[in-house]
């Protein structure tokens, strides 16, 4: 499972931000309960404005419990964010069990569990061997029915759990989470379209070398990939197949930094993070100098960057070719999927080979959108071809003149004015220019 906060960056924000902190670290405490505690017996974990009223900052009844996170039965929890855990802990301990004003009583407490909550990092504080050790003198002391300590790798463990709670987390930390999905995410949605799950199969059949270069990728055995498809988004869609596919057979831990990313302020955020991830981008950059230094400086702190590419040109180690998969191939993995043999030969000859337009038959839609069957895409098909140009450029202008056999201003004026569907213009930003490669021929962009 990929994760998009690791413990280092929850500690270190945690530090730097003391007072959003202490207001989120009850609420992302709250929510983690909720979902893995559903039908609790009793719950009260105060927040917003209500984490300053007396009492424990947490009381859970559950029957089952949920794994190593929450104890079965009644559990009083406490939580500290501040730097000097072992105090904190310490004095939360004394608080609840001996001092005459604040103290659970005891027949409570003997039937309880204390939980000590802290997001910090045991790397940078509270040592575990020291946990351990004051664990220890306490259960000792048979004051509870147990005693234990949730720190921040512990937090971020059970966040792997929820990645919808990690994105809510995310989000408070100040990351761009509309910008960002899970692998996983994206897989799920893609496998769950029409009536029978898809397989990653699907997608990975017969293009093994784009599977050999990304195990490379996520090897850290180079800095970039480039996945040349002749479908936009479709190498997006391959690296989650790839993903699940692997963590299908157990090698998640080599993938479990693997984010997909959807926008500029998302990518600049998760890359001056400090673990190292592999991030595949989800939008085009083109000739956009300043994402071209990102990418740069994304890769020099031991990220990878995968990102999608227009076919054309020499492959080489950094840049590999999304082949077309083949019909009977389709037709296969549909069948593994549970579609009858007719159904997957039908699908497999109507999508041509486009695995977005079988999902869209796979729904009952066209494979092909309304857009790309009028006269737009003519126009929309020489944007693609052009790629990226700049309009202050008499070079460029020329060269998109001499390709439309029109004037500049009436081609242009066609493509951005009212007469082409925003869902076209759309789908030619997706395409135009989203390849750093792309080289300059005749004033216009070729992939």
């Amino acid at each position: 499972m990929s994760r998009i906060i690791s413990e280092l960056e929850l500690d270190q924000w945690v530090r730097n931000h003391p007072t959003p902190a202490e207001s989120a670290v009850p609420e992302l405490l709250l929510r983690l309960v909720r979902q893995s505690c559903p039908g609790a017996i009793e719950r009260r974990i105060p927040i917003g404005d209500s984490i300053d009223q007396p009492g424990l900052d947490g009381i859970l009844v559950t029957e089952s419990g949920f794994g190593a996170f929450v104890p079965r039965g009644r559990s009083c929890w406490e939580i500290g964010t501040g730097a000097d855990t072992t105090a904190k802990a310490t004095e939360d301990y004394s608080k609840r069990t001996t001092e005459k004003n604040t103290s659970v009583p005891e027949d409570i407490r003997v039937e309880s569990t204390f939980v000590f909550v802290s997001p910090l990092s045991a790397q940078r504080g509270w040592r575990r061997e020291s946990q351990s050790e004051w664990l220890a003198q306490r259960r000792e002391r048979h004051e509870w029915a147990d005693v234990r300590i949730l720190d921040g790798t512990g937090i971020v463990d059970w966040l792997e759990d929820f990645p919808e709670v990690e994105l809510w987390l995310a989000g408070q930390m100040g990351i761009h989470v509309d910008q960002i999905e899970l692998p996983s995410q994206r897989w799920e949605r893609l496998s769950s379209v029409g009536g029978h799950r898809l397989v990653p199969e699907l997608y990975l059949a017969g293009r093994e070398a784009v599977s050999i270069a990304l195990t490379k990728a996520f090897a850290h055995e180079q800095k970039q990939l480039e996945i040349d498809t002749h479908f936009p988004g479709e190498a997006v869609d391959f690296v989650s197949a790839f993903i699940a596919s692997k963590e299908a057979g157990g090698e998640e831990p080599a993938l479990d930094q693997c984010l997909i990313v959807s926008g500029r302020e998302a990518f600049d955020e998760i890359a001056g993070l400090e673990t190292t991830r592999v991030l595949v981008l989800d939008f085009p950059f083109g000739d956009d100098s300043t994402m071209t230094s990102a990418i740069a400086q994304a890769e020099s702190k031991g990220n990878v960057v995968v990102y999608e590419g227009i076919p054309g040109g020499e492959e080489d180690w950094q840049r590999v070719l999304l082949a077309k998969p083949r019909r009977h191939a389709i037709e296969e993995n549909l069948v593994k999927a549970g579609y009858s043999e007719e159904r997957a030969r039908l699908l497999a000859q109507q999508s041509d080979q486009n695995l977005s337009a079988l999902l869209r038959l796979i729904q009952g839609v066209a494979a092909t959108p309304e857009w790309s069957r009028s006269g737009e895409a003519a126009d929309l098909a020489l944007a693609q071809l052009a790629g990226g140009w700049h309009e202050g450029l008499p070079a460029d202008k020329a060269a998109v003149e001499e390709l439309s056999g029109r004037d500049y201003a009436t081609w242009a004026a066609r493509l951005s004015g009212s007469s082409v569907s925003e869902e076209a213009r759309s789908s030619g930003r997706e395409r135009c220019g989203n390849s750093p490669h792309a080289m300059r021929a005749g004033g216009v962009w070729a992939g």
